[in-house]
């Protein structure tokens, strides 16, 4: 059904609602407003799916059944309550989130409200809900979990079984081959592919807890994910189609790229905290001189301020190395020769990201302990802050383009010691 069905619907609950709310009852207004519900009621009967079409049923039925009771306070709160049930439909709630209001109407009018209507049962929908970003704050499950703790455990336990079933299928699929036999890197692409369908299989299981995210995601998931464990199969059973280690080198660049990305976020935020307490940038200046793709990604508007030195020149080359480098090696990184030209572009990436952990370990010391460097020290979260962790993390990084040198030369027949 349409989105307007549900508005208009939700505005007569509200309706009917303020009418029981006046001194005088308007009857004439009532009885427009009931014959309205009923033409609605028919609407409902003729489109809408079953569960669906049960609770919608069950809000209007309810109500007029109370509205025969004649108690305003009541048919008031009913319909209350019964205004907001729509928005189930319009992706904004999902009914186990109306475990509160139901229990206090219930508390007050009898437990016979409502009382068939929560049994679990999924809900599936084409598109995700407008409030799916709440699904991933753990106060989203409080409602089902209130309701149904045994369930709720239940569904988890399935939730993650079904995620993690396609990489328990392929590690015992790959567990069996030879063990002289070479696979190269591409049982990589086969564990992406196996979390990939994980994913979708997790959403099914969602379903039940009413956070299902759309059959887009399903298919998609679902769909590419196989693709990804079909392409693996098939090249791990045909190993003279490419050269090992340059499937391992191609495969290890791009997980490992996603460091630098995550690290790339941390410099990013370290450089709004450096803005706001050397340059005196206030939040709304910081924002309305970092609006456009441009002035985002590169700064150019903050530049132009205040002057951000070195740091606009290493966040410019980073964003437009880590794009070229990515794009470069997925498109190309099988090509045993292209690692001559991608290993030294890795490894300048790493030295950026380098550069990038030291900063933002600076600013967050002098934000937090009024010194670029500290011996030893608590953390902001209770944790220990030391100038050797902060070593270790410039380590880390330097460790990984080490290891990106040590896969490309290795294609060439040249070991390098290991560490």
């Amino acid at each position: 059904m349409k989105e307007d069905f549900y508005y208009k619907l939700k505005e007569l609950f509200a309706e009917i609602r303020l009418v029981f709310q006046e001194s005088i009852l308007d009857n004439s207004k009532l009885n427009a407003l009931t014959n309205n519900l009923k033409t609605s009621r028919k609407h409902i009967l003729k489109h809408a799916k079953k569960k669906e079409r049960t609770l919608l049923l069950y809000c209007i039925d309810t109500l007029f059944e109370v509205i025969k009771e004649n108690n305003k306070e009541k048919i008031s709160n009913f319909a209350d309550l019964a205004h907001n049930i729509p928005d189930i439909y319009l992706g904004k709630r999902n009914f186990y989130s109306f475990h509160e209001e139901i229990k206090l109407f219930r508390e007050k009018y009898g437990e016979a409200y409502f009382k068939n209507m929560n049994n679990i049962y999924p809900y599936f929908s084409k598109k995700a809900p407008k409030n799916a970003l709440q699904f991933f704050f753990p106060e989203s499950d409080e409602a089902f979990k209130e309701q149904h703790p045994v369930g709720y455990w239940i569904l988890v336990i399935c939730g993650i079984t079904a995620f993690l079933l396609p990489l328990i299928i392929f590690s015992i699929y790959i567990s069996h081959f030879d063990q002289d036999q070479g696979v190269g890197g591409w049982p990589a692409l086969a564990i992406v592919g196996c979390l990939i369908i994980g994913i979708g299989l997790f959403n099914i299981v969602a379903a039940f807890i009413h956070q299902y995210l759309g059959h887009k995601l399903t298919a998609i998931c679902l769909l590419g994910g196989s693709a990804l464990v079909a392409l693996s199969i098939f090249m791990v059973n045909n190993p003279h189609l490419y050269n090992q280690n340059v499937s391992i080198y191609y495969f290890v660049s791009l997980f490992m790229m996603l460091l630098p990305a995550l690290f790339y976020v941390y410099f990013r935020f370290s450089v709004g905290s450096w803005l706001k307490r050397s340059r005196r940038i206030s939040n709304s200046k910081f924002e309305n001189l970092t609006k456009g793709k441009k002035n985002f990604w590169w700064y150019v508007a903050l530049h132009k301020e205040v002057n951000l030195g070195i740091l606009y020149y290493i966040n410019k080359a980073f964003t437009i190395l880590y794009v070229s480098l990515f794009a470069l090696t997925l498109l190309t990184g099988l090509i045993k020769e292209m690692s001559l030209i991608l290993c030294p572009l890795n490894i300048l990436l790493y030295l950026l990201t380098a550069f990038m952990v030291i900063f933002s370990r600076i600013q967050d010391n002098l934000d937090f302990h009024k010194k670029p460097f500290v011996i030893f020290a608590r953390s902001r979260n209770k944790g220990i802050d030391s100038i050797i962790f902060d070593l270790f993390a410039v380590f880390f990084v330097l460790a990984m383009a080490y290891v990106n040198l040590m896969l490309a030369t290795s294609i060439w027949g040249i070991e390098l010691p290991h560490f």
